[in-house]
Parts: structure tokens; sequence; C-alpha cells
């Protein structure tokens, strides 16, 4: 018997400090998500995104960018199989003592919000808080006035100057790694130049599955808990440098989608790789056609090189093969809300600002470009009327 007394005040007191344990748990994790509702945009970039931010990015990109293969992606699928195993067991344990089902639905309920609030927590502290930063615009003055249509069309013709001169014949050999490595050496040193800190940078951008991604109409993404960006393998090998750029961007602290474009816009145009500037023009002239004050897109796919042309024909068969129409719409519509949820105004719309802040940083002198194509023919639509901001 006094065995049995000792036992049950032991296990009393482990359960009285696991409890405590939780209070102070939950109360740091609603601290930490009520700071990031709060905090002024001025104290996040200085204390979290060159203060906190660099050191949490220097430990976690060399580990989990040291492993060639998801880390996250193999965690969710172990989860999917666990997950229901132990919430089995203990559904069982909880009938076996004699409680009442509505008590361990509550219980289930109860443990299940710590949880959520556990993981929108971590998510803040390793990476969310720089959704609310400083906007990129502004750190960088980049908006010195409204865009006309001679600036993005300046632009357009620019890039299919780069298109042209960095399209390699059909049987050059290409290097994507030394491409790669160009792409992430230029968007580090943009870091070291504009923020100022130096980052870690991966070994490796994660391939999931082929078409995994693209199924369900996404063409990247990145883990914040691992810190590890994930690209589809089955993209066109210079989307796929481009998409890593973009990716990369985001694990080097640029949250938004419109500031991860425009990093790794100017990053691959600055890039030391003929390869690596042709795969980002190539993603760029996607968003160069669609420009809201661009009438005749043709003229600008007309005019592509015949690699361009055929690299985004592929592009096209692939999305078409892979992509599942339904999950497609309802992965926009969640990244949307989500974006919209973290302070982005713009939602999904956000990955076209960056080509308009794109221009407006040539326009500053960040980026050198070459001369613009001369074309046979000029397009159709405004030649200069003035137009507001995407």
């Amino acid at each position: 018997m006094q065995h049995q007394d000792l036992w049950a005040t032991l296990a009393n007191v482990s359960s009285e400090q696991r409890s405590g344990l939780r209070r102070w748990l939950v109360a740091g994790s609603l601290a930490v998500i009520l700071l990031s509702l709060t905090l002024p945009a001025t104290w996040v970039e200085a204390a979290y995104c060159r203060g906190v931010f660099p050191w949490i990015q220097s430990v976690m990109v060399p580990v989990s960018g040291a492993i060639d293969w998801p880390l996250m992606g193999t965690v969710l699928v172990l989860l999917s199989v666990v997950m229901p195993v132990l919430v089995w067991r203990r559904w069982r344990r909880g009938r076996a003592a004699g409680r009442k089902r509505t008590t361990l639905w509550l219980a289930g309920g109860l443990r299940t919000l710590r949880t959520a609030i556990y993981v929108y927590a971590t998510f803040v502290a390793l990476w969310g808080l720089g959704y609310h930063r400083i906007p990129i615009e502004d750190r960088w003055q980049l908006i010195q006035g409204e865009l006309e249509y001679g600036d993005v069309r300046d632009v357009q013709l620019r890039l299919l100057a780069i298109l042209h001169r960095d399209a390699s014949a059909p049987s050059t050999p290409v290097h994507e790694a030394r491409a790669w490595q160009a792409i992430a050496e230029a968007e580090r040193k943009m870091v070291i130049e504009l923020e100022g800190w130096s980052p870690s940078l991966p070994a490796h951008i994660k391939h999931p599955p082929e078409g995994s991604l693209m199924a369900i109409g996404i063409y990247g993404v990145v883990s914040p808990f691992t810190m590890e960006a994930n690209v589809d393998p089955a993209l066109p090998m210079p989307m796929r440098l481009a998409i890593s750029g973009h990716e990369l961007a985001h694990i080097l602290g640029y949250c938004g989608e419109a500031d991860a474009n425009l990093v790794s816009f100017l990053a691959g145009l600055r890039a030391e790789d003929p390869l690596a500037r042709y795969g980002t023009a190539l993603s760029m002239i996607r968003y160069a056609s669609s420009w809201r004050h661009f009438k005749d897109s043709m003229w600008l796919n007309d005019n592509l090189p015949q690699r361009a042309k055929d690299d985004l024909a592929e592009l096209r068969k692939i999305r078409k093969k892979h992509t599942v129409a339904i999950a497609s719409r309802i992965m926009t519509a969640m990244n949307d809300t989500y974006l919209k949820a973290q302070d982005v105004s713009l939602g999904t719309d956000d990955y076209e600002r960056g080509f308009t802040l794109f221009v407006h940083a040539f326009k500053r002198g960040m980026v050198v470009m070459p001369e613009p194509f001369a074309m046979l023919r000029e397009p159709a639509g405004e030649k200069g009327g003035g137009g507001e901001d995407k």
C-alpha cells in the first residue's frame, strides 16, 4: 500500500509539473503571436530582421540544406501515418479508463488547439515575423514616381535582348549547378549590400517527387520550420533555376512574394552566368507580357528567340500534364487567404507586383541591362501615357 501511495504521489507531481509547463508554453506562444500583430514595423526590422533572424538563418540553413531530400515533406508524410495511430491509442486508453466520449472529445479539442498555438508561434518566431517588416520599396527607396508605359516597354525590350544574347544553342552543353551557384551567390551579395548581414546558403535546393507540387498549381514552396526551399523537378530547367532563385530569396528573409520576386529578378540578372540570366529573363517575360497597361503582348512573344518559345511551350505542356484543376484552385484560394492574413494585401497578386518593383529598381540603377532589342515592328500599345503602379 505504501508503494502504491508513493507512485500515486509521484504521478500527481509529474502531472502538475506537465500542467505548469503547458501553461507557460501556451502563455509564451500567445505572447509571441500577440507581439507579431502589434510590434511596429521599425522594431521588427531592427530587432528581428537584422538581429534575431540572421542568427536563426545561419544555424538552420546549413543543417537542413546539407540534406538533399525534403525534410519537411518527410515529416508531413510520417505525421499523416503516425497521428491517426496515436489518436486511436489515446482514445482506446481513455475509454478503457472509463472516461466519457464527451470528455475525450473536449480533451482532444483542447490538445489540438494547444498544438495549433505552438505551431503558429514557432512559424512566427522562425520566419513569419518578417512579413511585418518595413516594405521593401521603402527600405530601398525604390518608388520615385509613377511608371509610364515607356518605362515598362523599355524593360520588356531589354529582357528580349537578354534572351537573345544568353539563349544557348540546342547542341550547347548546359551547367545547371553552376548557374544555380551564380544566382545564389548574387543573392548573398545583395543581402550583404542592402540588408547589412551575410546569410548562409543551402547546399541543396530540395526536389520532391516530380509533379507533386505542380499538381496543386505551385512550382516551389519554402518550409519556414526547416528553412528549406523546395522546387518541382518537373519544371523545364531554365524555369527551375528561376523558381529556385525565388524560393532562396524567401529563406534569406524576404517573406512577401513581390519581395522574393524582386530579389530573384535582380540577382538573376546580376549573376555571372548566361544560363542564370536567361532563366531569370524567361521567368520575368511572363510577368512583363501581362503587365496591366500593355495592351498587345503578342509582339513580345512573337519576337522571342526560338529557345525561349520552346521552353515556354514545354512549360505549358508539363503544367497541363501534372496540374489537377480542382486541387490547383483550392491551393490558390488557400494561398491567397494565407498571404492576406500575413498583411500581404494583394494576396496572390503580389507576385506580379514584383515586376513593377523591378522596373522601379532598374530606373534607380540597381541592375545593368543591355540596350533594348531592335525590333522591326514597334508594339501598337500606348506610346507614353502614365499608369498607376500595380
